[in-house]
């Protein structure tokens, strides 16, 4: 499954694919999407759950998402269509044509690295809505162990702590930040209004603050 979401400003970012790890094969095409129309991409072993996909690979189907970059108008009434990149929407098309078009000639199935899992009654239930926010933008391409800040919301709990691009989330609320999934998780947990502490990592230094979450 081939999944587009949030391409609508690439800029001078590579095309980041999630879920690349859902089958053997699926880093390689893309490499070799990008060998052939000369468009770089971010290949990402890891989902994280936050789009069409995820229910897909729930099903043990490989499912892939491909994405451009995160920024401050996310799901805000400033995500205006003059800001769309259609240059970058361009070589998205291009890299989703090469992939789509080599899956479609494959004789073979693709070696799917997940196991089948049934999809169970409560598992279709929707997730609770997260509610709150800190005001971060996350660098979606990072792989590392935590979430790396890639901007932060103007006025935001995220921008008066201090945080900047480049820092590294590693514990919110007394709980590990292990990647995007769990970060979006603990912030569901959380209200609106609550006085929390998190770390964050600076180069060398462990940092830590407190902030007051607000209404997502």
């Amino acid at each position: 499954m081939l999944n587009l979401d949030t391409v609508g400003r690439l800029e001078n970012n590579p095309v980041t694919v999630f879920g690349t790890g859902t089958a053997r094969e699926l880093v390689h095409i893309f490499r070799g999407a990008s060998f052939v129309t000369g468009i770089p991409v971010n290949a990402v072993q890891d989902d994280f759950g936050s789009s069409d996909q995820a229910a897909f690979i729930q099903a043990g189907i490989p499912a892939v998402q491909l994405f451009a970059s995160a920024h401050e108008d996310y799901h805000a009434p400033g995500d205006t269509a003059d800001k769309i990149d259609t240059a970058g929407l361009v070589k998205v098309a291009a890299i989703l044509k090469e992939a789509s078009e080599y899956l479609a000639n494959r004789i073979e199935p693709l070696t799917v690295t997940l196991s089948s899992v049934p999809i169970s009654a409560e598992s279709t239930e929707p997730k609770e809505k997260r509610k709150t926010s800190l005001g971060t933008v996350p660098d979606f391409s990072y792989q590392g162990e935590g979430v790396r800040i890639d901007n932060t919301l103007p006025g935001s709990p995220a921008q008066q702590a201090g945080l900047q691009q480049g820092d590294i989330l590693i514990q919110l609320a007394g709980q590990p930040v292990s990647d995007l999934a769990s970060y979006a998780a603990i912030l569901r947990s959380l209200k609106a209004g609550e006085k929390i502490e998190l770390k964050y990592r600076r180069d060398d230094a462990v940092v830590v603050a407190e902030v007051v979450l607000v209404e997502r």
